[in-house]
């Protein structure tokens, strides 16, 4: 029997810098160099929940300011070489105005695909909303083939 105003624990683990993930079952052996507690509130679950959301967000914004740091060069090169064609006596002023709003349209375009692949890098971890399947113990790891099998 739990105490009053308590639910069903969620247990995750957590390391010396604080990294949080959570368990797959509540039996779950704690990693190397994690150690194991958990959450059997609201408030503390919702605060676990904030927690390894902020967490994926820092790890999100790290990867793709990589991505991006890399990205830059030869995407400065690109435009260089575009202006550069631009430019020139040799290109005729139809095509002039085509690189240039093209230039524009695509630095418009890249930037809104960097802006959703951040997004769906960006992971949402919802402890509060998965609840244990039916006929299944919170301590016991099990696959049912006949909900994935059809």
């Amino acid at each position: 029997m739990r105490k009053p105003g308590c639910t069903e624990p969620v247990i995750f683990f957590t390391n010396a810098d604080g990294h949080a993930i959570l368990a797959a079952y509540t039996g779950q052996p704690a990693p190397e160099g994690y150690q194991t507690e958990y959450a059997d509130t609201l408030p503390d679950i919702r605060r676990l929940q904030k927690r390894l959301q902020d967490q994926e967000m820092r790890e999100a914004e790290r990867e793709f300011a990589s991505v991006d740091e890399r990205e830059r060069e030869v995407r400065q090169r690109l435009h260089d070489r575009i202006y550069a064609k631009m430019t020139s006596s040799d290109t005729h002023p139809r095509v002039r105005d085509f690189l240039r709003e093209w230039l524009t349209w695509r630095d418009e375009k890249k930037e809104k695909q960097r802006e959703d692949a951040f997004r769906c890098m960006t992971g949402y971890l919802w402890a509060l909303e998965n609840d244990t399947p039916k006929g299944r113990r919170s301590d016991e790891e099990r696959v049912s083939l006949d909900r994935i099998n059809f």
